[in-house]
């Protein structure tokens, strides 16, 4: 995929690393297309990608109403091969070598 390519998705990505892909909920054209093929080459690189809905207050802010907001949009965890971990709770986000933010918690879960 040119897109992950040209920003060198896969000199970042180490075998069995888990990867957060974050989804959000508006303007997003042929989300299903787009969540699948990302998930596809992450799985590709030997990583292993999960969900995130990414949402402020759609859904409610809850975490059922994001993934339910996700569901009607397509992206379940049986489409997209992926599981999707929602929760609705604030961590600490720290900025890694490799230009990501991570969170034990959400790894955790």
């Amino acid at each position: 995929m040119e897109e992950l390519e040209a920003i060198q998705v896969k000199s970042r990505i180490k075998p069995g690393a888990t990867v957060g892909l974050l989804v959000g909920s508006r303007g997003i054209t042929d989300i299903i297309t787009v969540v699948k093929t990302v998930a596809t080459e992450l799985k590709k690189m030997g990583a292993k990608p999960f969900i995130i809905p990414s949402m402020g207050s759609h859904g409610g802010a809850t975490a059922q109403g994001q993934k339910e907001i996700l569901k009607h949009l397509g992206i379940t965890e049986e489409a997209m091969g992926i599981p999707i971990h929602s929760t609705i709770s604030l961590a600490n986000y720290r900025r890694c070598p490799c230009k990501c933010y991570w969170s034990r918690r959400v790894f955790s879960q």
